[in-house]
């Protein structure tokens, strides 16, 4: 029970804030080639609510945010900073930028399929090293 009033706990920002963050969260979202629709069901959100989180109309808490920034693989502090950094500035490996250009065109049922793989992939821990890539002894 406390666990649900902290996730309806919003933080009160101004429009300005609410603002930046909106522009953040939509811009997150679209580097990484994702429909609204996916994110919030990712997030266990309404897509209206993430919807008007994007535009700036709705606050946000806490708990939301963490759970948009690991969809959105974006710290919550560079969604929430002052300065002007854009999101898709974040350092990325070329692997990472080439897997969402590559996601980008599929549709969404098959990113969710890719967003399942990915999921099995972390929890399945490192893959093992092949004895040809081993360095010798």
């Amino acid at each position: 029970m406390a666990d649900q009033r902290r996730e309806s706990a919003e933080v009160s920002r101004s429009a300005q804030e609410r603002a930046r963050l909106g522009q953040r969260l939509r811009e997150a979202r679209e580097y990484l080639g994702l429909s609204l629709e996916l994110v919030a069901e990712q997030a266990g959100l309404m897509p209206a609510v993430v919807a008007s989180l994007e535009g700036g109309r709705k606050n946000i808490g806490d708990a939301e945010l963490e759970r948009l920034a690991h969809v959105l693989k974006c710290p919550v502090a560079a969604l929430l900073a002052d300065d002007e950094v854009a999101v898709s500035d974040a350092p990325h490996d070329a692997a990472y930028r080439a897997l969402f250009r590559s996601a980008r065109d599929l549709g969404d049922e098959d990113r969710r399929q890719v967003l399942r793989f990915a999921r099995f992939l972390e929890q399945a821990g490192p893959a093992p090293i092949p004895a040809e890539d081993r360095p010798e002894p």
